[in-house]
This record gives structure tokens, sequence and C-alpha cells, in this order.
């Protein structure tokens, strides 16, 4: 032991001490030790504050060691809120059971100047160590975020009700000008129709291959308007949720289409017991639009294969139909759910050009999704959920 100096013991603890204040001098927390000092919080002794605490609360805080709060800090007294800050700390030293506040508002209780996050942690017996840290830019940003997440959320729904609106105009418009087209193009397929009957002595072939065109082409109107027709219903389609047994309406639905082509050889392997949550008469309309396509694209087969079931192994459930027919380029699947979007030529494989458009326009309805996979000449997948 070296003459005039502490243990080497008691060297090591003053350096550890030493090294410790100055850790807690350099955090951006006002940190101090108060101890039981009588029976009111204004009775608390200081026995510790970092430089922090001197900072906020005056440098006499820092030569106040051993003084009561009433001493130091009289204004924290004069909180009239029934919990204020000294009634926490008393009551963290006596019950040995932490405690915070988190903002915490200080300046004027009406309109706070800024907000604290404060902590209380018992600090042996009859001690507890108060923790006080300024999150008035924490707390600022937050708000700001709230306000804007509200303006937001308000641009939202008036976005919304204005496209709402707007979808409605142009339903009643799709409606109106579908229904109104009907009437003068049943007069010129009619028209048409009783020429090449009353005059097909009298014209010549070339103008009788003309009327085949014009009635081809009113044909072929009429199913467009048709499906416009059924796209505009559905957006004014009131939902009716209930069980559905899909596949039992599958193969209901099946036979129904194929008894409208006999002699069609089609083997369909269907999961049995599936059922969902939907319309029962827009669930008919999807199985139909999607059972529809897939034996149109596959009518080329000697025997058509179909599977319907559900598929788990795509990270989510969902309900699937899948053929064997013709197929489609991948690439271009994003418009095969457009109304009229067509990827085979409409002389080979005719329609109305609307049949996956009300079967995208049902899921959505559902709130669920729908996709298609396939490649050329492999058939075609089409999964969808409700």
């Amino acid at each position: 032991m070296s003459a005039g100096g502490p243990p080497p013991a008691e060297a090591a603890e003053l350096e550890q001490l030493r090294a410790l204040r100055d850790a807690l001098d350099g955090l951006p927390v006002a940190v101090a030790v108060w101890e039981l000092g009588g029976p009111h919080p204004g009775d608390l002794r200081l026995r510790y504050a970092n430089a922090r605490a001197a900072l906020e609360w005056g440098d006499e805080l820092a030569a106040g060691i051993g003084r009561r709060l009433r001493e130091l800090l009289p204004e924290a007294l004069d909180d009239p809120r029934p919990n204020h800050l000294p009634t926490l700390w008393h009551r963290v030293a006596r019950s040995g059971t932490p405690e915070s506040v988190d903002p915490l508002p200080y300046g004027d209780l009406d309109r706070p100047v800024g907000y604290l996050r404060a902590q209380a942690v018992p600090a042996g017996p009859g001690r507890v160590a108060v923790l006080l840290e300024n999150i008035s830019r924490q707390v600022q940003a937050e708000k700001q975020l709230q306000l804007l997440n509200r303006e937001l959320e308000q641009r939202v729904r008036e976005r919304t009700a204005r496209l709402d609106e707007l979808n409605q105009e142009l339903s009643a418009f799709s409606y109106t000008v579908s229904h109104d087209l009907r009437a003068p193009l049943r007069a010129i397929q009619g028209f048409s129709e009783a020429m090449a009957e009353d005059c097909a002595g009298q014209l010549p072939d070339a103008a009788l291959d003309y009327l085949r065109r014009i009635q081809a082409a009113s044909q072929s109107l009429r199913h467009r308007i048709d499906g416009v027709l059924a796209l505009a219903r559905l957006a004014r389609t009131e939902l009716l949720h209930q069980t559905v047994h899909l596949s039992d309406r599958v193969e209901r639905i099946l036979r129904r289409l194929l008894a409208a082509e006999p002699g069609r050889e089609v083997k369909a392997d269907i999961q049995p017991g599936l059922s969902a949550r939907a319309d029962p008469r827009l669930a008919d309309l999807l199985i139909e639009n999607l059972l529809s396509n897939a034996l149109k694209f596959s009518a080329g087969k000697p025997t058509t294969q179909l599977r319907f079931g559900l598929d788990r192994s795509r990270g989510q459930t969902a309900f699937f139909l899948s053929d064997d027919g013709v197929g489609f380029d991948q690439g271009r699947a994003a418009r095969i759910f457009e109304p009229f979007a067509r990827l085979h030529p409409a002389d080979a494989y005719p329609g109305s050009g609307v049949g996956l458009a009300t079967a995208a326009r049902v899921v959505q309805l559902h709130g669920g999704r729908i996709w298609a996979q396939s490649s050329p000449g492999q058939g075609a997948t089409f999964w969808f959920t409700l």
C-alpha cells in the first residue's frame, strides 16, 4: 500500500464510481435519486442528480444534495393534478413498485409547451430513481402524423365516395345505352333476315353474302350488348352472403352446360365438399362463366379434362378450375379479365367477350382475387378467392 493513497480495492471502486457518474452525466435524460424524509412528497430528500437534471431544474439542484424537494423544486408541488410527479416519486419510494407516465405534458396545462417521459424505479429501501426524458419532438411528430393520417383518410373517403358516384353514373349510362341499342339492332337484324328470305331469288350472290355478314355482325353486337348489360347489373347487385356448396354447384352447372353439347366427352375431377361464404346467385354466375370458358377453349380435344378443387400450396387458400385446352400466352394474362379482350380469334372461339370479366367482377364484389396461369397448348388454370 502506497503512503497517502487509498487501498487498491478502494481506488478501483472509486474509479468505477467516477466512470458511472461520468456515464450518467453524459445521458440526455435527467436522472435524480430521492430518499424518503417524511409522510409528504415535499419531504423527499435529494441524494443524487446528474448534469442533465441540473440543466433542466437549475444549478442549485446540483448543490442541493441532502435538501428537501419543497426547498429545491417548490413549483413541482404546485401542480394541481392529483397524480403529479412528486406524488408518483413518493409512492414508488414507499412501495418499491416502478411506475411511469408517458407522455407527460408540462407548462400550461391547457396549452403545454412540451412533453416528458417520466419513469420512477426503486433505488434501494426508501429511495426512488427518477428519469425524465424530453420527448416533445417525438410527441409533436406523432401528432402531426395523426393529423396527416386523418386528412389522408378524409381524402380517401371523399375520393371513394366520388368514385362510387362515378361508377354508379357509368353503370347507369352503360345500362341505358345498351338497352336503347337493342331496338335498332333488332330492326337491322330483322330486316336483313326478311330481305334474305323475300328477295333471295332477286339478289346476286354477293348481296346475299353481304346480308349474311350483316346478320352475323348484328348477332355478335347483340351478344356484346347483353354482356355490357350483365356487367351493369352486377354493379347494382346487393350481395346476400351465405354458405354456398361450390362442389355441388360445379357438378350441376357442368351437367346443364353439357346438355347443350350432346356427344361431348368430358372427364371432370371435382373435389367434393367444398363450400364458401358467398352470394348464391353470383356464385353460380362465376362458376358458369369459368366452366363455359374452359369448355369453349378445350372443344378441340377428343376428351376434355377438367379439375375443380382447393389449392393450399401457394401461401393462401384458393379455389381453382383447370382445363386442358389451347391455353394462352402468360405474358398477356393481365388482359384476360378485361371486357371484350380476346387472346384468340373471335371466329374460332365465338362469345360475348365478357365472360371472364364478369367472373372477375363477381370475385371483386366478394372482396376476393382471381388470377390465371397458362401457356399455349398446355391448358389453363384459374384461381379465385372469395
